[in-house]
């Protein structure tokens, strides 16, 4: 009998989660300096109170910062948490959904294209991504191979499906690789006969 592989074998690592406010928290020193300066300045100009005047300007801006810094965490923490999957016989198990459950079944021989990828961050912390396309499901995904949803500014990369891309993040590099070779052996063993292809 073959072992049902799930995510506590190779699951997302912790740091996934914070990958966003360690950006954030390269531009904070930024901000704090650019504000250091305000404030020395207005002082050396001989504005009396100046200091404590503009740091009760900046603080609420300051307070806004941090919980919009906080907001993503939380969020992907419960996307983690609610992400499941697993390889059993014929078909890889997903689930997935904080609000709205979805469940869904990937025969193996319809998995194509499975990618490990990683980004710059991940590269630094030895964290890789798994992205894998179902070609059961119709229409096409707006996910980039690399996981990320959306354009310009408002890219973020998620965790589970939508649409036809399938993108599990935040793995060990290792352990991603391991994934994709187990995903590849199931294909191998399980390819869609010419009769359930539809040909």
């Amino acid at each position: 009998m073959n072992e049902i592989i799930t995510e506590k074998k190779y699951p997302v690592k912790t740091l996934w989660l914070f990958k966003q406010l360690i950006g954030a928290v390269i531009v904070l020193p930024i901000l704090l300096i650019y504000f250091f300066f305000i404030i020395r300045t207005q002082s050396e100009t001989g504005i009396s109170g100046a200091s404590s005047g503009i740091l009760v300007i900046f603080l609420p801006y300051i307070l806004i910062f941090g919980l919009a810094l906080c907001v993503p965490v939380i969020i992907r923490a419960l996307q983690r948490a609610n992400f499941h999957y697993s390889l059993e016989d014929t078909f890889m198990v997903l689930h997935q959904g904080i609000i709205s459950k979805q469940n869904r079944n990937v025969p193996y021989g319809r998995i194509q294209g499975v990618f490990v990828n990683q980004g710059l961050f991940d590269r630094i912390f030895g964290l890789a991504s798994l992205t894998f396309e179902d070609y059961s499901q119709g229409g096409r995904s707006s996910m980039s191979v690399d996981g990320y949803v959306g354009s310009g500014k408002s890219r973020h990369e998620i965790i589970g499906f939508v649409g036809n891309k399938i993108h599990i993040p935040g793995m060990k590099k290792d352990d991603a690789e391991a994934l994709k070779a187990a995903i590849l052996q199931k294909v191998k063993e399980h390819p869609i006969e010419d009769s359930q292809s539809g040909l």
